[in-house]
Protein backbone atom coordinates (compact mmCIF):
# COMPACT_ATOMS: atom_id res chain seq x y z
CA UNK A 1 0.00 0.00 0.00
CA UNK A 2 1.30 3.43 -0.92
CA UNK A 3 1.11 6.38 1.42
CA UNK A 4 -0.83 8.95 -0.65
CA UNK A 5 0.40 12.52 -0.20
CA UNK A 6 0.02 14.77 -3.24
CA UNK A 7 3.05 16.69 -4.43
CA UNK A 8 2.93 20.39 -5.10
CA UNK A 9 5.52 21.44 -7.63
CA UNK A 10 7.30 24.69 -8.28
CA UNK A 11 8.76 25.24 -11.73
CA UNK A 12 12.54 25.84 -11.65
CA UNK A 13 13.55 27.02 -15.15
CA UNK A 14 17.32 27.25 -14.68
CA UNK A 15 18.17 24.20 -12.60
CA UNK A 16 15.89 21.26 -11.93
CA UNK A 17 12.41 21.31 -13.36
CA UNK A 18 10.58 20.93 -10.01
CA UNK A 19 10.98 21.22 -6.25
CA UNK A 20 8.79 19.66 -3.56
CA UNK A 21 6.67 22.35 -1.86
CA UNK A 22 3.70 22.19 0.55
CA UNK A 23 0.29 23.24 -0.78
CA UNK A 24 -0.15 25.53 2.23
CA UNK A 25 2.54 27.02 4.50
CA UNK A 26 3.65 24.60 7.21
CA UNK A 27 5.15 25.22 10.65
CA UNK A 28 6.89 21.84 10.64
CA UNK A 29 9.18 20.16 8.09
CA UNK A 30 7.19 19.15 5.03
CA UNK A 31 7.72 15.85 3.23
CA UNK A 32 6.01 13.35 0.99
CA UNK A 33 6.34 9.62 1.51
CA UNK A 34 5.95 6.51 -0.61
CA UNK A 35 6.04 2.85 0.20
CA UNK A 36 8.56 1.33 -2.23
CA UNK A 37 9.64 -2.14 -3.25
CA UNK A 38 13.25 -1.30 -2.32
CA UNK A 39 13.75 -2.78 1.14
CA UNK A 40 16.76 -3.47 3.33
CA UNK A 41 18.64 -0.19 2.87
CA UNK A 42 18.68 2.79 5.23
CA UNK A 43 20.17 5.72 3.32
CA UNK A 44 19.91 9.50 2.96
CA UNK A 45 20.57 12.05 0.23
CA UNK A 46 21.48 15.59 1.24
CA UNK A 47 21.90 18.80 -0.72
CA UNK A 48 25.62 18.87 -1.55
CA UNK A 49 25.80 22.63 -0.95
CA UNK A 50 23.68 23.19 2.16
CA UNK A 51 23.51 19.75 3.74
CA UNK A 52 19.71 19.93 3.85
CA UNK A 53 18.03 16.52 3.82
CA UNK A 54 16.43 15.83 0.44
CA UNK A 55 15.46 12.17 0.76
CA UNK A 56 15.61 9.26 3.16
CA UNK A 57 15.01 5.57 2.41
CA UNK A 58 14.20 3.37 5.40
CA UNK A 59 15.03 -0.33 5.91
CA UNK A 60 11.34 -1.11 5.51
CA UNK A 61 11.26 0.57 2.09
CA UNK A 62 9.53 3.85 2.90
CA UNK A 63 10.92 6.74 0.90
CA UNK A 64 10.63 10.22 2.43
CA UNK A 65 11.30 13.21 0.18
CA UNK A 66 11.56 16.58 1.90
CA UNK A 67 10.61 20.13 1.04
CA UNK A 68 13.02 21.73 -1.40
CA UNK A 69 14.13 18.44 -2.96
CA UNK A 70 14.63 18.95 -6.71
CA UNK A 71 13.87 16.57 -9.55
CA UNK A 72 13.40 16.73 -13.30
CA UNK A 73 10.04 15.08 -13.75
CA UNK A 74 9.48 12.61 -16.54
CA UNK A 75 12.19 12.47 -19.21
CA UNK A 76 10.28 10.80 -22.03
CA UNK A 77 6.68 11.07 -20.82
CA UNK A 78 4.36 13.97 -20.09
CA UNK A 79 4.37 15.41 -16.57
CA UNK A 80 0.73 14.93 -15.68
CA UNK A 81 -1.07 14.80 -12.37
CA UNK A 82 -1.28 11.02 -12.56
CA UNK A 83 2.48 10.69 -13.11
CA UNK A 84 4.23 13.48 -11.20
CA UNK A 85 4.43 11.58 -7.88
CA UNK A 86 5.66 8.47 -9.68
CA UNK A 87 8.41 10.43 -11.42
CA UNK A 88 9.47 12.02 -8.11
CA UNK A 89 9.86 8.70 -6.29
CA UNK A 90 11.49 7.07 -9.32
CA UNK A 91 14.02 9.88 -9.80
CA UNK A 92 15.13 9.67 -6.18
CA UNK A 93 15.39 5.87 -6.18
CA UNK A 94 17.60 6.17 -9.28
CA UNK A 95 19.64 8.91 -7.58
CA UNK A 96 20.24 6.54 -4.65
CA UNK A 97 21.63 4.04 -7.19
CA UNK A 98 23.64 6.66 -9.07
CA UNK A 99 25.29 7.74 -5.81
CA UNK A 100 26.08 4.12 -4.89
CA UNK A 101 23.82 4.16 -1.82
CA UNK A 102 21.74 1.22 -3.04
CA UNK A 103 22.86 -1.44 -5.57
CA UNK A 104 21.99 -1.50 -9.27
CA UNK A 105 20.06 -4.71 -8.59
CA UNK A 106 17.30 -2.47 -7.13
CA UNK A 107 16.53 -0.93 -10.53
CA UNK A 108 13.62 -3.25 -11.39
CA UNK A 109 12.09 -2.66 -7.95
CA UNK A 110 12.43 1.10 -8.46
CA UNK A 111 10.70 0.79 -11.84
CA UNK A 112 7.89 -1.30 -10.33
CA UNK A 113 7.49 1.29 -7.56
CA UNK A 114 7.03 3.97 -10.24
CA UNK A 115 4.39 1.85 -11.96
CA UNK A 116 2.52 1.20 -8.68
CA UNK A 117 2.45 4.89 -7.73
CA UNK A 118 1.20 5.81 -11.21
CA UNK A 119 -1.54 3.17 -10.89
CA UNK A 120 -2.59 4.55 -7.49
CA UNK A 121 -2.80 8.03 -9.00
CA UNK A 122 -5.09 6.87 -11.79
CA UNK A 123 -2.73 6.68 -14.75
CA UNK A 124 -4.34 4.93 -17.71
CA UNK A 125 -3.08 1.32 -18.05
CA UNK A 126 -1.56 1.60 -21.58
CA UNK A 127 0.33 4.77 -20.64
CA UNK A 128 1.47 3.23 -17.36
CA UNK A 129 2.89 0.20 -19.19
CA UNK A 130 4.49 2.42 -21.86
CA UNK A 131 6.34 4.42 -19.18
CA UNK A 132 7.31 1.23 -17.31
CA UNK A 133 8.79 -0.44 -20.39
CA UNK A 134 10.43 2.86 -21.33
CA UNK A 135 12.38 3.02 -18.07
CA UNK A 136 13.16 -0.68 -18.30
CA UNK A 137 14.65 -0.16 -21.77
CA UNK A 138 16.38 3.17 -21.24
CA UNK A 139 16.92 3.56 -17.51
CA UNK A 140 20.09 1.54 -16.97
CA UNK A 141 22.43 4.35 -17.98
CA UNK A 142 20.69 6.78 -15.61
CA UNK A 143 21.08 4.51 -12.59
CA UNK A 144 24.81 3.86 -12.99
CA UNK A 145 27.04 4.96 -10.19
CA UNK A 146 28.88 8.24 -10.76
CA UNK A 147 32.59 8.13 -11.43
Amino acid sequence: MLIPMPVTVQYEPFSYKYRVRPKVPQEYPYFVSYETRVKGYAQEIRDPLTGDLWAKLTESGVLFIYEGAPWNGANSAFDTESFIDASLAHDFLYLFMELGKIPQSCRRRADKTMRAIARNHGMWWPRRMWTFFGVRAGGASHARKEG
